[in-house]
C-alpha cells in the first residue's frame, strides 16, 4: 500500500504502487506540496494513521475485498469523520459510483481520467466537504460565537484555512491575478483556482471580492503581509497593476531640483543619477518618494538617466491612496524613508 502524508493538509492515498499511484502522487504534489512518502501494508494503515485525521483520503477500491467495500470505507469514516473521502477504481458505471457514495465516500474518481479531470473531481469533493464542515462548525458554535470572537486563536485564523489557502488569499489581497499567483509559486493557474475555491467554501462566499473583504483584516493575513514587506519582488508584483511603464534614453531628465514631486519611481533596468545627492539608483531601487511625501512636495535633487533605462512610475495621488488602502505598502514607505534619513541623505531620493 502507498501512503502519502502532508503536514499541512494531512492527505492519505491508499493504493497499490504502480503507474496510476505514481501519476496521482505527481498530480497531488502540485496541489499539496511537501509530501512525505511511506509504504505500508493495508493492515498497517490504521497504525500509520494514528490519531492524525487527514483532510483528504483517496482509497483504491480495486484493492479492497469486493464483498467488503462498505465495511472498509465505513471503518475509515469512523476513524476520520471529518475527512473528505474519494474512492478510486476502474470505471464501473454510475450505479457503482452512487453505491460508494451511499456507504460513505464523498466522490468517485475513475482511474481512466486525466490530470485535469481527476483534480477537478478532487477539488469539488474538497469544496463540498469544506462546506459541510463549515456549516456543522457554525451550527455547533452558534451559542459561543460572541465569546469566540475574542479568542486569540479564532482571530488569527477563524475559518481554519490551510497555510496554502492563506498564502493564495494573501497574494490575492495584494492584487495578484490567478496567473500571477501561479507564476509566483511555479504551479498551474488551475491549482491556484482549486485552492481559492476551497477557501471560498470555508468563508461562505461566492467569489474573490467577497473573500478579500473578509480576510484582509485577519491577523493571519496581516502576518503574511509583514513577512513579505522587505521583498522588493513581491512589492513590485503588488504595485505593477497601479504603475505605468516608461522607457528613457541616456541623458533624459526625469525631474529637476525645485520641481513639484508628482511621482515616485522603481528602476526595472538601468541607472538614474541624483546629481545633488551624488547617488546612483540602479535595478530594483525606489526613488522620488520624499518629493511625494514632503509637506511642500518639492524635489530636493535632479534625476537624470545615465543610459537606456526602464522605469515603473507611480503618481503622487496613487502613492498616497495606496498608503491609506494597504498597511503593508504604508509600512514599506515608512521603512524606506527612515532608511534614507538614517543614511543621512538629508534630501532623500528626490
Amino acid at each position: 500500500m502507498l501512503w502519502l502524508g502532508n503536514l499541512d493538509m494531512k492527505v492519505v492515498v491508499i493504493a497499490k504502487p504502480g503507474l496510476f499511484a505514481d501519476a496521482l502522487r505527481h498530480w497531488l504534489r502540485a496541489l499539496f506540496p511537501g509530501f512525505q512518502v511511506l509504504v505500508c501494508p493495508a493492515s498497517g494503515t490504521r497504525a500509520r494513521h494514528g490519531k492524525q485525521v487527514p483532510r483528504l483520503a483517496l482509497i483504491d477500491v480495486d484493492d479492497l475485498p469486493k464483498g467488503n467495500l462498505g465495511s472498509e470505507i465505513r471503518k475509515f469514516r469512523e476513524r476520520s469523520p471529518s475527512a473528505c473521502i474519494v474512492a478510486m477504481g476502474s470505471p464501473a458505471g454510475r450505479e457503482f459510483a452512487s453505491s460508494l457514495i451511499r456507504i460513505g465516500a464523498d466522490a468517485y474518481l475513475p482511474k481512466g481520467h486525466d490530470e485535469g479531470k481527476a483534480l477537478a473531481i478532487i477539488g469539488k469533493a474538497l469544496m463540498r466537504s469544506a462546506k459541510a464542515t463549515s456549516a456543522a462548525s457554525r451550527s455547533s458554535a452558534s451559542r459561543s460565537a460572541i465569546s469566540a470572537r475574542h479568542d486569540q486563536a479564532s482571530r488569527e485564523n477563524p475559518y481554519r484555512l490551510t497555510p496554502r489557502e492563506l498564502d493564495m488569499l494573501e497574494l490575492a489581497c495584494l492584487g495578484l491575478s490567478n496567473l500571477q499567483i501561479a507564476k509566483h509559486h511555479n504551479i498551474s493557474a488551475g491549482v491556484v483556482k482549486l485552492h481559492l475555491h476551497s477557501a471560498y467554501a470555508k468563508l461562505g462566499v461566492q467569489g474573490r471580492v467577497q473573500a478579500i473583504r473578509i480576510v484582509e483584516h485577519m491577523d493571519a493575513i496581516r502576518s503574511l503581509h509583514l513577512k513579505r514587506v522587505d521583498s522588493a519582488g513581491t512589492l513590485l508584483n503588488f504595485l505593477l497593476p497601479h504603475m505605468s511603464h516608461e522607457r528613457h534614453s541616456k541623458g533624459d531628465v526625469l525631474f529637476r531640483k525645485g520641481d513639484q514631486g508628482n511621482a515616485m519611481y522603481y528602476v526595472q533596468k538601468g541607472r538614474v543619477r541624483l546629481a545633488e545627492l551624488d547617488v546612483n539608483m540602479t535595478d530594483g531601487e525606489v526613488f522620488g518618494e520624499l518629493g511625494v511625501f514632503a509637506p511642500t512636495r518639492v524635489r530636493t535633487s535632479s534625476a537624470r538617466c545615465e543610459g537606456p533605462t526602464d522605469l515603473f512610475k507611480l503618481t503622487a495621488d496613487q502613492t498616497q491612496r495606496l498608503c491609506f488602502e494597504n498597511p503593508r505598502f504604508a509600512y514599506y514607505m515608512i521603512r524606506l524613508i527612515a532608511d534614507r534619513l538614517v543614511e543621512e541623505r538629508a534630501g532623500g531620493a528626490g
